[in-house]
Order: structure tokens, then C-alpha cells, then sequence
């Protein structure tokens, strides 16, 4: 993927961030569950106002990121950065900066659709699949962009 798509995907991202609570905001209870334990279910409520805390967190993390992913040389590196590793490393840097911005909006979003869901039917059954994919989305990138700052570090 390019990285103007991963960009382009990440800050539509916060737009439906914003769009989706706000399509749904008239129909919320006045309490919602805000915090869901490791199984998955609400273990914390609050005002539905607070539907909003994800979007202002998102519309401030995700550009930031993708402005973060423009200075890769700014960052910590896991290698020795030389002359002869430097453009590689600070490519693959600058992507996975990217990357975790579209983790970013995509974990907020399920986040936020699990919340509305959750309010509106009064239901906070747990997904067995919720946990398990918001891990893949925060460390699978890591991982990947780690192992090959670690392969690419050395001169070619």
C-alpha cells in the first residue's frame, strides 16, 4: 500500500471517528459504557457525552503521527543508524509511524462502534474476537518494521 493511501485511510479514520457517534449520539442512553474489561465486557459507565473522548483523542494522535512520520530521523531506532543504513532506516521508520496511525483510527473506530453497539442494545456481550484483534493491530506492525530495521541494518 502507498503511503499516501495509508494516510489517506488514517485521517478517514478520525472523519468516521467523528461521524459515527455523532449519526447516533440522539439515540444513546444517557449513560453508556465506557470501559470494557479483559472479557469483554462493560465494567464502566459514564455520561454520553463521553462518546466524544475517542474522536478528540484520535483527531489529535493520528495527525500527529503522520506528521511525526515526516522527521524519522527525530525517533529511536532499535539499530545503529549509519551513513549506509540511515535511508533505510528512516523509510521503514516513517512507514511504521504510518502504520500505527491507521492502527490508531482503526482500533478507536471498533472501539467506538463496540460502545454505541453496546448502548443501544444494552448488551455488552464480549466478541471473543475483539481482544485478540486489537492486539494484532497495536503489535503486529511493531513487530513486522522491527524485524526488518533489524535485517536492514547492516549494509548492502
Amino acid at each position: 500500500m502507498s503511503e499516501k493511501m495509508i494516510e489517506v485511510l488514517a485521517l478517514a479514520g478520525v472523519v468516521l471517528l467523528w461521524a459515527y457517534p455523532m449519526r447516533h449520539f440522539g439515540m444513546l442512553p444517557d449513560t453508556i459504557p465506557v470501559h470494557f474489561n479483559g472479557t469483554g465486557e462493560a465494567d464502566g459507565y459514564g455520561p454520553k457525552g463521553l462518546i466524544f473522548l475517542l474522536p478528540a483523542f484520535g483527531t489529535l494522535l493520528i495527525p500527529g503521527f503522520l506528521i511525526l512520520s515526516r522527521f524519522p530521523h527525530k525517533l529511536n531506532y532499535p539499530v545503529k543508524i549509519t551513513e549506509e543504513n540511515a535511508g533505510r532506516q528512516y523509510a521503514l521508520a516513517a512507514r511504521l509511524v504510518r502504520y500505527m496511525a491507521l492502527s490508531i483510527a482503526t482500533i478507536f473506530n471498533l472501539i467506538t462502534v463496540r460502545i454505541v453497539h453496546s448502548a443501544l442494545t444494552g448488551s455488552a456481550k464480549p466478541d471473543p474476537w475483539f481482544l485478540p484483534m486489537i492486539l494484532v493491530l497495536v503489535f503486529g506492525p511493531l513487530i513486522f518494521f522491527i524485524f526488518k530495521m533489524f535485517k536492514n541494518s547492516s549494509p548492502k
